[in-house]
Parts: C-alpha cells; structure tokens; sequence
C-alpha cells in the first residue's frame, strides 16, 4: 500500500524512524517536520516545502525531491544514493557526512550550506550554486560540476574533486564594486523625451 500525502500540510508532524518508502508527497508543507532515521526510499518530495526539517540519518535512496524548497533542513548523515534534488533551495541546510552519490543536483542552490565530509561521488551539480557552502572534506569524485558557481565556499586540502576540475575557473569574475565609480549622465533624462 503506497501512502498518498499529496498537498498535505503537516508542519512540524513527527514522522521519527517512519516507514514512508515510496510514499507520494509532492507538494506538500512539512516544515520543521521531524523524519529523521525515517524510510524514505523512493519517496515522491517533488514541489515540497521542508524548510528547517530535520532528516539527521534517514534513507533517501532514488527520492525525488526536485523544485523542494529545503532551506535549513538537517540532512546529516543521510543517505540518499540515485536521488534527484535538481533545482531543490537547500540555502543554510546542514548535510554533514551525507552520502548522495549518484544523485541529480542540477539547478540546485546550496547557498551557505554545510557539506562538511559529505559523498557526492558521481553526482551531477551541473548549474548548480555553492556559493559560500563550507566544502571542507566533500567527496566530489567524477561528479559534473560543469557551470557550477563556487564563490566564497570554504575549501579544504581534504575536499576531493573529479579528475581535471580547476575550482579556481569556476569562481565567478565579478568587478570590485569598492572601485566602481558610475558616471553620471546629466542628458541621459533628456534623452528619453
């Protein structure tokens, strides 16, 4: 029997050590919800909103979590191997020690997040944003990493890239707005008459 949660809201809802494997939960509230150590293998999470949940330790494996607003969730220690969270808002989330190999980023924002020692082995973060993500001890081996934006995330000597991938080249070129100086043109409403 498959659970059918769709457009349900259940902010805060304790769904602690939950077998929801499979469950369909596409659009629907479950802020500050608690799943940690929860079953959600194969679990249908597209268009949810999670924000400040906290899955420390549950089973992510092939989820679709794709378009989730995730701010502040915990996904530490999670496990979520062939999952996808393309285009997901993970800004703030923790996902220290997570293990997301295989799985789809693409799209995704991970703003400020915490990818302490997190697996990202083959994963795809193609368009991806980690600006000011700590990546310190991240697993990122033959993932894609094409047209990700790495401004200010904090790196470490133990943060492992693919093959070939220059983290430097992937950091945005944007002009020092300290030394910008806009010049003022006086015709320029003239000009609109």
């Amino acid at each position: 029997m498959v659970i059918d949660l769709r457009a349900t809201y259940l902010p805060g809802a304790n769904l602690e050590a939950a077998n929801l494997e499979k469950a369909m939960l596409s659009q629907s509230v479950l802020e500050s919800a608690l799943l940690s150590a929860a079953n959600l293998a194969g679990a249908q999470f597209d268009g949810a909103t999670l924000d400040g949940a906290d899955l420390t330790g549950a089973v992510l494996h092939r989820s679709d979590l794709s378009f989730a607003v995730m701010r502040r969730i915990i996904l530490a220690d999670t496990v979520g191997h062939s999952a996808t969270l393309s285009n997901a808002d993970l800004t703030d989330s923790i996902l220290i020690g997570a293990d997301f190999s295989g799985s789809n980023f693409a799209g995704a924002t991970f703003v400020r997040a915490d990818l302490t020692r997190a697996s990202f082995v083959g994963a795809s973060f193609h368009d991806a944003n980690l600006s000011g993500a700590d990546l310190q001890g991240a697993d990122f081996s033959n993932a894609d990493l094409s047209g990700c934006v790495f401004d200010d995330a904090i790196l470490s000597d133990e943060t492992k890239w693919p093959s070939g991938f220059d983290v430097d080249a992937s950091k945005s070129e944007l002009p020092d707005n300290s030394a910008y100086e806009a010049e003022w043109d006086d015709d320029f409403h003239d000009k609109l008459a």
